[in-house]
């Protein structure tokens, strides 16, 4: 079995990838020390089936996660990097990180067959900044803000930053002052605020854990990542629906009975008494062939009428 990271692969193979006509997908889990270093694949203790990943670009701590695992760790410092294996021919397997994770109270039920496994709330990494920061901020106009955001980033002990250098010799211009006396402000929101200052981009974690902000685009400006065929007979783009089926107690046939006749009428089959009748399961007749039938029946009706043959039974009104 040979893995290879998914960042190697050009757009046309990955596209290649995840278009063919067969994929095998499996799943597993890193876990990682404070410093995101790789401890041991737990892959082993990992339960997939029971594990979801969540991301939202537009909520302040972008992913979240809820993952299942059968061994114990130590929740408060430790990390977990859960990531998904694709392959088209179970030889080669593609792999995607899916972003680095830090774990909350994990919840452990006990049965009289022994401990299940523990099932842990997870938050992105770029939780870390998403407490108040507790200290006054002040960047002068000639200090740089792209420089300001990485010292506060790695003031919270975190080491993998990759900011866009674009703007890195850009200064403040002005001066800005995050106070203390702002109690709930956290430091996530001060590098932002001094990130849009030099128009980027909101802080995010990306797939391996690294900080990242780019220069602001509007999405009509980017370029397109990917084009998916919502009309092709294979695609998975379509409305979220349910199809529901409930034959319990079903009529198969239904009978209608005309009452505004004739006191002295007796309705017949056909003349004040009408039957629906359920003919596609009890008689195997599909709808296609239903609409057929009604097709003729209606083309021989009017060709009949074009003809006379109803000339003594339709008066015109």
């Amino acid at each position: 079995m040979t893995v290879v990271d998914a960042s190697t692969l050009t757009v046309a193979e990955l596209v290649a990838l995840l278009t063919a006509d067969r994929l095998a997908v499996d799943a597993g889990c890193d876990l990682l020390d404070a410093d995101d270093n790789l401890i041991a694949d737990i892959t082993d203790d990992f339960v997939p089936a029971n594990s979801s990943v969540d991301r939202a670009i537009y909520r302040t701590v972008h992913g979240t996660a809820r993952l299942t695992i059968d061994r114990d760790i130590q929740w408060g410092s430790q990390r977990l990097r859960p990531f998904v294996l694709i392959s088209d021919d179970d030889t080669t397997w593609v792999r995607w990180n899916l972003g680095v994770y830090l774990p909350s109270t994990p919840e452990r039920s006990v049965t009289g067959s022994g401990p299940a496994p523990f099932n842990v709330a997870c938050m992105d990494k770029i939780d870390v900044l998403n407490t108040p920061h507790g200290t006054s901020v002040s960047v002068a106009p000639t200090d740089f803000p792209l420089s300001e955001v990485e010292t506060l980033i790695t003031g919270a002990g975190e080491s993998k930053v990759n900011l866009d250098q674009t703007a890195a010799a850009t200064a403040a211009g002005s001066t800005q002052t995050f106070s203390i006396v702002d109690e709930d402000q956290t430091t996530l929101q001060i590098c932002n605020a001094l990130l849009d200052s030099v128009g980027y981009e909101a802080l995010w974690v990306d797939r391996d854990g690294w900080f990242r902000s780019n220069p602001y685009r509007s999405p009509a400006d980017r370029p397109t990542t990917w084009t998916v065929d919502a009309a092709a007979t294979d695609t998975i783009i379509a409305e979220t629906r349910t199809t529901s089926a409930d034959y319990y107690k079903a009529a198969n046939k239904v009978t209608g009975i005309r009452t505004n006749v004739d006191a002295d009428a007796v309705p017949v089959v056909g003349d004040g008494i009408y039957t629906a009748e359920n003919v596609a399961d009890g008689f195997l007749i599909s709808r296609e062939d239903q609409d057929a039938f009604a097709l003729r029946s209606q083309q021989r009706a009017a060709a009949a009428m074009n003809s006379g043959v109803f000339v003594d039974e339709i008066v015109p009104v």
